[in-house]
């Protein structure tokens, strides 16, 4: 039986961060880069969502799967030089079915999303004693 932890692991997906180029003020697609943390009481993910905002940020979790969705803002500009282009984030996380989601918390501070998922109950190690 695979653990969360393995679950993580075999959803990277192991193309490129930039999926496509775009054109100057198109959308690219972009898988953002991901860090994933293991305590007793459940899991910390990062991601990084450069440019990003609060508004135009989706965390869902279905069917065991976290999936974070994220769009840059257009910029109202016309650009003389881009090198930073506007792109939409998508990641998608296979964790099981162990995770506590009404306890789910998220945060986005400085480009940085944080998810904190809790373990669900029965999804804890314990210690069985023996008679």
């Amino acid at each position: 039986m695979k653990t969360a932890l393995d679950l993580f692991f075999d959803s990277f997906d192991h193309t490129p961060v930039f999926q496509r180029k775009a054109a100057p003020g198109e959308v690219g697609t972009s898988t953002p880069r991901c860090n994933f943390f293991e305590n007793p009481d459940g899991y910390i993910v990062t991601a990084e969502m450069p440019g990003v905002s609060k508004e135009a940020l989706d965390v869902s979790f279905d069917s065991g799967v976290l999936t974070i969705t994220g769009n840059v803002a257009k910029q109202e500009a016309t650009p003389y030089s881009v090198e930073y282009r506007r792109t939409k984030f998508v990641r998608r996380l296979e964790v099981g079915d162990g995770i506590d989601v009404e306890a789910t918390k998220a945060e986005l501070v400085d480009g940085v999303l944080t998810l904190r998922l809790p373990k669900a109950e029965r999804a804890k190690s314990r210690k069985i004693s023996v008679l």
